[in-house]
């Protein structure tokens, strides 16, 4: 499974990282949005509704020639790494509902809330 990740983002690093730790069996592979790599380019290319202001605005996840996106990118990216109890959790009606708009907050101010915290970036 492909992550499509924002390379310039305290948040997106941090939780990059994270993944990472938890990625025993190595199936995940983070793309670079700021890195014109052939794995970006082909993606664009097969998806063309993946454009840059899209990858800038939320994560995005190719699984099974799939793209998804924002919050359902995230569950899926947990599940993945073994984290069913709270991707199932975070399904619940209400409770579905309370983490797209938390996703959609983060998203959207991911810088200042990494500058409120003082949330360095490096890989």
């Amino acid at each position: 499974m492909k992550i499509l990740y924002d390379s310039k983002c305290p948040i997106c690093i941090k939780n990059k990282l994270l993944v990472e730790k938890h990625d025993k069996k190595n199936i995940l592979l983070f793309v670079d949005i700021h890195n014109n790599s052939d794995d970006l380019e082909k993606c664009m290319e097969q998806f063309p509704e993946i454009n840059f202001s899209e990858l800038n605005s939320k994560i995005y996840v190719i699984n099974e020639n799939e793209p998804v996106g924002g919050m359902d990118a995230i569950r899926m990216i947990y599940y993945k790494i073994g984290f069913c109890k709270l991707v199932s959790f975070s399904k619940l009606p209400i409770i579905n509902k309370i983490f797209n708009l938390i996703y959609k907050f983060v998203s959207k101010n991911r810088f200042k809330i990494s500058k409120f915290f003082k949330i360095k970036y490096s890989e």
